[in-house]
């Protein structure tokens, strides 16, 4: 009814109305008439109470709105991440990630220093052990402390009488070698294995004796290897007590056998100044084929330094590049890993 009264006022009163169906949010219908001539235009009173002028109809069945039904769509990362925009747009568990590349590369960094001062630290030790013998300091035995691996020459004779035992040891070449290893052992498998005797050597001019390994013998019968009982000359190789291996048997100090280099207690033992040296030659004999004349085998000193560190900064420099690309990936490329 509204309808067509509005229809026949508009052809009759104002031609210039236009009249308008629409539907609310509210899914109510609503008639909204327009304005298109010049008397409604100019806010007359009817103009004003016909533009907010609203009917519900009665019957709703024609005007029910029927909602879409969503969609199910999967979104790409493209989707959700947006576009890669670089530094900007890494997220901060991101930066915390990065802290695997840096540290690696900071430990391989680390580990070119320690290589670079492990070779300076054989250089050196190999100038110690070429240089020319020195003479033994028996004014002032404490600077032995700082002196390991140094060559020195004394004048004395051994003590037979009171002798021990170290080992088990192999055999060395006679020589003093220094070989960097990256194994940790301190000799080839293959050498034979046998025992150190360590003789007290009294000094020539002197109140004390030391302790002197005269090297490798094949059994523990001591005293078939006397060489000689009269004054000599030797030179030796300064060497410092030998820290005990984990798992590896306390010396009592009551036996004449010992399993490391126990200076200390060979020492009170023996009642010798706690001074160990190495013999290397004996002024006036050769002793290139003593095992052969059933003498112990000098020179059984060998300098051996681990340097693996050129296969650790290999490691650290690689993990430290493999994780950077995929950090850069991940973070910046926004791509997967795959």
């Amino acid at each position: 009814m509204l309808r067509r009264f509005l229809k026949k006022f508009q052809s009759s009163r104002f031609p210039g109305l236009i009249v308008v169906e629409g539907v609310r949010p509210a899914r109510s219908p609503t008639l909204i008439i327009g304005q298109s001539s010049p008397l409604v235009a100019a806010g007359s009173p009817f103009a004003i109470a016909v533009r907010t002028f609203s009917v519900s109809c009665s019957d709703r069945k024609s005007f029910k709105h029927k909602p879409e039904r969503p969609k199910l769509k999967i979104h790409t990362p493209e989707e959700l991440f947006g576009e890669p925009k670089g530094w900007m747009n890494v997220p901060p568990g991101g930066y915390f990630l990065l802290i695997i590349p840096v540290s690696t590369l900071l430990l391989g960094i680390w580990q070119v220093f320690r290589w670079r001062w492990k070779l300076k630290v054989i250089e050196e030790m190999e100038k110690v052990v070429r240089a020319t013998p020195m003479d033994f300091p028996v004014e002032n035995l404490d600077s032995l402390n700082s002196m390991e691996y140094t060559k020195v020459k004394l004048r004395g004779r051994f003590e037979y009488d009171n002798e021990v035992l170290m080992g088990p040891r192999q055999l060395f070449n006679y020589s003093v070698d220094i070989k960097p290893t990256s194994s940790g052992f301190m000799g080839p498998g293959s050498s034979p294995t046998g025992y150190h005797v360590i003789t007290p050597f009294r000094v020539e001019g002197q109140n004390f004796s030391i302790l002197v390994n005269r090297g490798w013998i094949s059994d523990r019968i001591i005293r078939k290897y006397k060489s000689t009982e009269d004054n000599i000359e030797i030179v030796g190789v300064v060497r410092k007590e030998e820290k005990r291996q984990p798992f590896m048997p306390k010396d009592d100090g009551m036996t004449s056998f010992h399993i490391f280099r126990d200076v200390t207690r060979m020492a009170d033992k023996l009642k010798t100044e706690h001074v160990f040296i190495d013999l290397e030659s004996i002024a006036g004999m050769d002793l290139s084929s003593a095992r052969l004349d059933n003498l112990p085998v000098p020179g059984q000193t060998r300098v051996t330094l681990r340097n693996e560190h050129v296969s650790y900064f290999c490691t650290w420099f690689s993990l430290s590049a493999i994780t950077s690309y995929m950090w850069h990936r991940r973070f910046i490329l926004r791509k997967h890993l795959r």
